[in-house]
Order: structure tokens, then C-alpha cells, then sequence
């Protein structure tokens, strides 16, 4: 009896590896809830939508988008930390959730660890704005101003501790330019002051910019990443002479940790085939986007180096909860 018990027990051990196998490899046998941690409509939305719908072709089953936002992605990056790691539930995200809220809240309901890396999306370039009847004509004349008149341009923020205010915080800190943050609570505010004349200049997406500078609602005097045909007038920053300045935003997803290594293969294998198809290129190109197929381990890569080198500029510039590492 005691032998085939153990008989019995060593075919289960045996078998439960190989359906783990079998179900990743039919992955995804129901339809996939991808959760934005942002709310509809924004520049987040879109893209994930666009994914969802370049995924469900090529999986075969519906990849449904649900908008969780709230508490700077916590909320909807919290609920998939916990959630069943088969790949059925992923999160859809920028680097505020990895690289920033470790540092800006003193509590977090999720760490790196408790998900597995599938791949970056796209990366999404900034634009350095002004108002149209600022004295400076370009970036280098805006340097000038700002270091001779201190503390006077007031510069809009789409809130403390978020990658628009670090990456303007940065210039300041590396140009040593005494200029003072408005925050406001997101892009759309941030957008508005600038057009009212309210702020003197701002560092907002490409995608927003390109329409607005068309429109002559403000100037465009630098970007970030690399120059952008849409933004003619505005080089980027490492043309202007600070490539250690140079970063943007990106997209990425994630699924909870433990997935099955051949679930994550199958969605990253998918997911690189949809950011290298033409049309996809050529439609994100269109946005102020740049495609960014790779690996899981690129992806671990480069939310680390993002994290540390927020982390480490936070602290030296007292925002947000900077005693210390991630928690």
C-alpha cells in the first residue's frame, strides 16, 4: 500500500511540471484583461489599445483593456501583483510605477520582485515648451535668461516626483539654474497654464506638443531623445551639447511574478513581432513614439537603471521620500 501510495504521489510530482507546460504553451486559452493603471482617453490608453488589439491578433484570443487608475498606478499595478500568474493578467505601464513611486511614496502595496518583465513597448520623447512671447527665441538664449534672472521663470510640472518635473528638474540642476516648479495635477493643467501665459515653460510629450506648437498655442525649443520632424525649430538636447541630459518616457508590460517562463516567452515573442511590423512603426512614429522590441532581461534592465538614476536625483534634490533605496 505505502508503495503505491508513493507510486501514486511521484506521478503527480512528475505530471505537474509537464501541464504546467502544456498550459503555457496553449497560452492563452481565454481572453487576457490587461490593466492600465491610467485613465482612459490619455496617451497611455491609446497605445495599450493599440497593443491589445496587435496581441489578439496574433494570440487569438481578446486581450481586454480595463482602466485601474488611481494613487499614481498603485491601485491598478497592486491589484496585478496579485492576481493568478498564468499570464491571463497584465499590467500595461510607464516608469512612475518602478522607477518613481518607490521614492515618492513612503508606502508602496507592490514591489519590482512581485512581477515578471514581458517587454518594453515604445519609448515617447518631451519637448521643452514655451510660452509664445517668452524672450527666448531657443534653448540656448532660454539658459541665458534663466541665469540672469533667477528664480523668475516659473516652469509647470505635471506634479512633484513625476518624469516631466524630474527630467526639467535635471536641467536645471546639471545648467545650475534657479527656476521655480508650479505642480499641477497632470498634463492637461500643465498644458493649459503654459497656453494661458499662467506658466513660462513646460516639458510635456512630443504627442502633445506637435499639435499645439502647430496651432501656435507656444514654442517648442528642444527635445529630449532625438529631433523630431513634426517639432522643425527644436533640436534635440544632445545637438545642443548635453547628451548626459538626454531620456524620455517609454512604455512596458509586465504580468505578475511567477508566470510560467513559457507564458512570458509567448507574449514577449508576440509583442516583438507586433512593435516590427510597418504599420505598427509607422503608426507610433506618427505619435512621437519609437518602437522598442527586446528581451524580459532588457525590459529588468532598463526599469533598474531608470529607478536608480531617479532615485538617486531625488535625493540630491530632497523630493519625495528620499531616505534611502526602494523599499
Amino acid at each position: 500500500m505505502k508503495r503505491r501510495t508513493f507510486a501514486a504521489g511521484a506521478s503527480i510530482a512528475c505530471a505537474s511540471p509537464l501541464l504546467a507546460l502544456a498550459q503555457a504553451t496553449d497560452y492563452p486559452v481565454r481572453p487576457v484583461k490587461v490593466v492600465v493603471p491610467f485613465p482612459a482617453g490619455g496617451a497611455t490608453d491609446v497605445l495599450a489599445r493599440i497593443v491589445c488589439q496587435g496581441l489578439q491578433e496574433r494570440l487569438g484570443q481578446s486581450f481586454v483593456l480595463e482602466n485601474r487608475d488611481g494613487a499614481a498606478t498603485m491601485i491598478g499595478a497592486g491589484a496585478v501583483a496579485q492576481s493568478r500568474p498564468d499570464g491571463h493578467v497584465l499590467l500595461f505601464t510607464t516608469p512612475t510605477t518602478f522607477a518613481l513611486n518607490p521614492f515618492v511614496f513612503s508606502k508602496v502595496n507592490y514591489k519590482l520582485e512581485d512581477f515578471e518583465p514581458v517587454g518594453a513597448v515604445t519609448s515617447v520623447d518631451y519637448a521643452f515648451v514655451v510660452r509664445n512671447d517668452f524672450p527666448a527665441k531657443n534653448f540656448a538664449e532660454f539658459v541665458d535668461y534663466a541665469r540672469k534672472n533667477p528664480g523668475r521663470i516659473n516652469h509647470a510640472t505635471t506634479g512633484e516626483g513625476t518624469l516631466a518635473h524630474l527630467t526639467a528638474a535635471r536641467i536645471a540642476k546639471r545648467l545650475g539654474l534657479d527656476i521655480t516648479f508650479i505642480h499641477y495635477r497632470g498634463s492637461a493643467p500643465a498644458t493649459t497654464a503654459l497656453m494661458s501665459g499662467e506658466v513660462d515653460s513646460n516639458v510635456e510629450s512630443v504627442s502633445v506638443a506637435v499639435s499645439n506648437v502647430a496651432a501656435k498655442r507656444y514654442r517648442a525649443i528642444a527635445v529630449m531623445e532625438r529631433s523630431f520632424e513634426g517639432l522643425p525649430g527644436a533640436p534635440s538636447i544632445t545637438e545642443l551639447g548635453y547628451p548626459d541630459l538626454a531620456g524620455g518616457s517609454w512604455f512596458s508590460m509586465f504580468a505578475p511574478a511567477k508566470t510560467p517562463a513559457a507564458t512570458i516567452a509567448k507574449l514577449n515573442g508576440a509583442l516583438n513581432d507586433l512593435l516590427r511590423s510597418p504599420s505598427f512603426v509607422q503608426r507610433i512614429e506618427e505619435m512621437g513614439m519609437r518602437s522598442l522590441p527586446g528581451t524580459p532581461a532588457d525590459l529588468l534592465a532598463r526599469t533598474i537603471r531608470d529607478r536608480d538614476t531617479w532615485g538617486t536625483l531625488m535625493s540630491q534634490l530632497r523630493i519625495g521620500n528620499f531616505a534611502g533605496g526602494p523599499k
